[in-house]
């Protein structure tokens, strides 16, 4: 990428991370946020050409980013992006305050010691709570997105550090409201699910 400040990070750089930045269903706006090592970028693909870096964020003296989450609103909208970085720790950037992270959920760093660091989740559709999950404690800590507090931490003693190691963290999801058929709201939430290899935990 030669008109793209992330080519000068390494001497054959090589993308760590990638999080759209629109919706699949929006054609005409191809956006979306990719890191190398510890710096990302908001790219635009629209040009058939060439890429066009659109914000270049501040190259934090931290680990090297291993995931991005643009968070949308149903009209397309940016409010910011999460970012997971490969020693667990988590953190909410955003467009207008590239330089550094707009907040720092601490609790999350160093509380990973594997090669597969985990995907933090924020709660859809109200995009109010961010959630890691946290191996040294065997648990899945919840923070508010927008201040930072550690809210909640859900243990569960039967997760196997064998079957972490191996299998890498749990996917989780996370939902404020489930909706039934024709879209009518069901109970609220929110409702954190954490996907394992063969089965599936619930937090209320």
């Amino acid at each position: 990428m030669p008109h793209v400040s992330l080519s000068s990070y390494h001497s054959q750089p090589a993308f760590t991370a990638v999080g759209s930045a629109a919706y699949l269903l929006n054609t005409r706006k191809q956006d979306a946020y990719v890191a190398v090592g510890k710096a990302f970028s908001l790219l635009s693909f629209t040009s058939a050409k060439s890429e066009l870096e659109l914000i270049r964020f501040g190259g934090a003296d931290a680990s090297d980013i291993a995931h991005l989450q643009c968070l949308l609103s149903p009209n397309n909208e940016r409010s910011g992006v999460i970012v997971g970085r490969v020693d667990g720790s988590v953190e909410l950037w955003e467009d207008r305050q590239p330089k550094s992270a707009a907040v720092v959920y601490k609790e999350s760093k160093g509380a990973l010691e594997s090669s597969m660091p985990p995907r933090p989740v924020v709660d859809y559709p109200s995009h109010s709570f961010v959630a890691t999950t946290m191996r040294e404690c065997n648990s899945i800590g919840i923070w508010h997105l927008q201040t930072g507090e550690l809210v909640n931490l859900f243990e569960w003693s039967e997760w196997s550090t064998d079957e972490l190691f191996v299998s890498g963290p749990p996917q989780l999801v996370m939902r404020t409201q489930w909706t039934h058929e024709e879209g009518k709201p069901s109970f609220e939430g929110p409702v954190l699910m954490a996907i394992h290899k063969n089965y599936a935990d619930f937090f209320y």
